[in-house]
């Protein structure tokens, strides 16, 4: 009779940082655009208003449009660094995950 092997350390971690690192990169991501759009003076409160809701409705994905597409106050290089090791993390893990499942 066959023994059912456990799948692993690897196997939990990976899971792990799959599951954990897109809310981690949310909690960080937030705060930053919604107090940089809170700092700017250069657009309506209108305009201000769409991007605080669309930030907020749609959680992940707003925080990363404003930070990338936004024309923030914050500089390129802080917002590519911030933004660009994050989105790598969450597609290496998610494919890691994928591809190391049983």
């Amino acid at each position: 009779m066959e023994s059912i092997k456990s799948p692993g350390i690897i196997f939990y971690l990976s899971y792990f940082y799959a599951y954990y690192i897109p809310i981690i990169l949310y909690v960080i991501w937030l705060p930053i655009s919604l107090y940089d759009l809170g700092k700017r003076e250069n657009i309506s409160k209108a305009v201000s208003i769409i991007w605080t809701c669309f930030i907020i409705i749609v959680p992940w994905i707003g925080s990363l449009v404003y930070l990338l597409a936004g024309k923030s106050g914050i500089p390129l290089h802080f917002r590519l660094g911030l933004t660009l090791p994050g989105i790598i993390l969450v597609i290496l893990f998610s494919l890691f995950s994928t591809f190391t499942s049983t």
